[in-house]
């Protein structure tokens, strides 16, 4: 019955079958697929190694964990394997385009690097140019010289709720640790208010927005001797990780 059932054909064509028809609408290609746009994870991490270590006299970014565990790994290396552990979006930001070049070979394919906005304008242009370049509407800012950052807390810190605009600030001793923190994207034109009027360190955002506070009672279940807020500026203080890091494997 199929092969009866005939299509008027244009004058000059032969005609074609319902069946003939169908066969072409199984050969028609398909419609594409729309792919819709990854979805940003609720929060970012930057790594904020934009500064020039003076003190140290040799770049922090690059100088070796002093841990047996580890070996091999610079402070860069560490911090960017475990934030890539916790978020899709881990961003790097640094001093300008020969720091980037020097830093690639130190990081996972999957980490971004950015340059900042202003070179040597201290960590409020490093935080300023990473909120800028992130999807996320959160960031949690770490300092690279903070190489024993624990992966419970920075975990932690990343699953806070993402609705909350206020910034997430750790109280150690008293003492606002602005360079282990979270910082809504939203503040980026705060920022760029306090560095027009030449401000450069986080700590200026303590007074302009709305801060949450972190004691120590809610971090030291992530982290026992917060041992993640430790800095190293120093030789003294590096050599000075690295025998507390030995007593401890000795333990």
């Amino acid at each position: 019955m199929l092969e009866s059932y005939r299509v008027r054909a244009n004058l000059g064509q032969p005609a074609m079958t319902y069946t003939h028809l169908l066969m072409m609408k199984k050969l028609r290609p398909a419609a594409p697929q729309r792919v819709s746009a990854p979805v940003p994870p609720a929060a970012a991490c930057l790594i904020l190694a934009g500064g020039r270590s003076q003190r140290m006299g040799y770049d922090k970014a690059l100088l070796p964990l002093p841990a047996a565990e580890e070996k091999g790994q610079t402070f860069l290396g560490r911090l960017a394997r475990l934030a890539l552990a916790q978020t899709p979006e881990v961003l790097v930001v640094v001093r300008d385009q020969s720091s980037a070049a020097c830093y690639a070979d130190q990081l996972p394919a999957a980490v971004r690097l950015v340059v900042d906005l202003v070179p040597d304008q201290g960590p409020l242009m490093g935080l300023y140019s990473g909120l800028l370049a992130i999807r996320a509407p959160q960031a949690v800012a770490l300092a690279v010289d903070q190489p024993l950052l624990h992966p419970q807390l920075l975990a932690w810190l990343l699953g806070l709720p993402a609705h909350d605009e206020r910034l997430a600030i750790p109280l150690v001793g008293q003492r606002p640790q602005v360079l282990l923190a979270r910082y809504p994207r939203s503040l980026v034109s705060v920022i760029a208010a306090l560095l027009s009027r030449g401000q450069r360190n986080p700590r200026s955002l303590l007074t302009v927005a709305p801060v949450r506070w972190l004691s120590e009672e809610e971090l030291r279940p992530l982290d026992p001797e917060l041992r993640s807020f430790l800095n190293v500026n120093t030789i003294q203080d590096w050599q000075i990780l690295e025998e507390q890091l030995s007593e401890g494997r000795g333990q």
